[in-house]
């Protein structure tokens, strides 16, 4: 890699001053390489999946297109693998915090105060584990359209299957991403609200999950699985915050507001999916507070935004009214639950196993947020309802309750060409 990069592997990233030859040591698992040039704003990276020790791969930069590319040349790439064994002392640790020490310390440094040690968090590579642990090669090449390959690029101009884009990435590295939620999103938006609670969308997603048409591109990687939809939740988080990606930052924002807090009759139906929707919310939520550094011109954030998580994230920041929404979804679902869990109890029925887990890690989560300023634990969510209104109230048009404000029309200027003004020309 070129002096000055900006490299990112999982959860640390550095600038790089002088050539870098690679990382070493990359455990089992699902990972994500990104980087990004000099005076650029975009990034592009590779998802890839490791399955133990001893696997190579290579990577070298493409000064004519700009991007991370494989190794053309296969002498380069034999004698790169050759004299690995001598290579090997350069290459960068995996993770320079654990190793410093053989008994790794905590992810939460000293100046964040007291902090929660949460067992799937207590290191960065465990913390990561828990982002990223339904994430496949299977899953990476039926979300990226892409076959027959090791590793799997995505960019911050990847869109959606099927959008029309006034420009094409001239390189055809940039792929269209293929959610599979997409038409049960577009669904649960068809229902509408109720006057107390969101549609629950848990009959679209248990047909998600038992749809099996061969003839279907969806299901030409086999059937559809619970690990694929805590996937698509995982990729869409890391891809959208690491790149800065529009598409996969408003896909996790409908997954989470539209799904994940919606679907509470999976308490009685598929506990573990749930469960695993919401570990995996905490993890999100809880990484972007403590490991996200501040976005944009208001990373110093307002007295408005002083309750609840840090509003001066990527997160909140690309679409600030949903981090309100977040808040009145996750009052929503704490009902929907308290009813789900009452209608066990009344009808003789015990909690089994897997809802008393269910229990647990949302129970975990309400503890979380309400060390961070959001109490929605109390009563019977009257003090959650009053913080939700007090939120909309500061952030004015922003915290509307229409479902879809973002979604609404806007005015543009057009150039001579028909073209929306600002858009990025490969053309120029």
């Amino acid at each position: 890699m070129p002096d000055d990069f900006v490299v990112g592997l999982d959860s640390m990233s550095m600038t790089i001053s002088k050539s870098l030859a690679g990382f070493r040591d990359i455990p089992q698992g699902a990972h994500f390489l990104w980087v990004q040039q000099p005076n650029h704003n975009s990034r592009s990276g590779y998802w890839f999946v490791t399955r133990g020790p001893g696997q190579i791969r290579m990577k070298q930069w493409d000064k004519f297109n700009e991007v991370l590319g494989d190794v053309v040349s296969r002498f380069e790439l034999r004698e790169q693998t050759e004299f690995m064994a001598s290579l090997y002392p350069e290459l960068k640790p995996y993770n320079l915090s654990e190793t410093s020490s053989k008994s790794p310390s905590p992810v939460h440094p000293s100046h964040l105060g007291e902090r929660p040690q949460f067992q799937w968090a207590y290191t960065p590579t465990q913390l990561w584990r828990t982002l990223t642990d339904a994430i496949s090669t299977r899953f990476l090449a039926r979300i990226t359209s892409k076959r027959d390959v090791e590793e799997f690029h995505v960019d911050s101009m990847d869109c959606v299957k099927g959008e029309i884009r006034p420009t094409r990435d001239l390189t055809g590295i940039t792929c269209d991403l293929d959610f599979l939620t997409a038409q049960t999103i577009r669904d649960v938006r068809a229902l509408g609200l109720t006057s107390h609670v969101s549609n629950d969308p848990t009959k679209l997603l248990l047909a998600l999950l038992e749809y099996d048409d061969t003839n279907d591109e969806r299901n030409r990687a086999g059937p559809i699985l619970e690990d694929d939809l805590v996937a698509e939740l995982q990729f869409t988080f890391i891809s959208g915050t690491y790149l800065g990606n529009s598409a996969c930052l408003d896909q996790w924002w409908n997954m989470v507001l539209k799904i994940v807090l919606r679907a509470t009759n999976l308490v009685a139906s598929r506990p573990t999916l749930l469960s695993r929707f919401f570990r995996t919310l905490h993890a999100q939520l809880f990484f972007t507070e403590e490991f996200m550094e501040a976005a944009g011109e208001n990373a110093g954030g307002s007295a408005a935004d002083a309750v609840g998580p840090k509003a001066d994230r990527l997160l909140y920041l690309y679409k600030p009214q949903m981090r309100s929404k977040l808040l009145k979804s996750l009052v929503l679902c704490k009902k929907g639950l308290v009813e789900e869990f009452k209608s066990i109890n009344s009808g003789g029925r015990v909690m089994g196993v897997h809802q008393g887990e269910l229990f647990r890690v949302w129970s975990e989560l309400l503890g979380w947020l309400k060390m961070v300023g959001w109490d929605i634990t109390e009563g019977d969510m009257g003090d959650g309802e009053e913080q939700e209104r007090t939120s909309e109230d500061r952030e004015g048009a922003g915290g509307s309750d229409s479902e879809d404000d973002d979604d609404q029309p806007v005015i543009v200027e057009l150039d001579e060409d028909g073209r929306e003004v600002g858009l990025i020309s490969f053309r120029d």
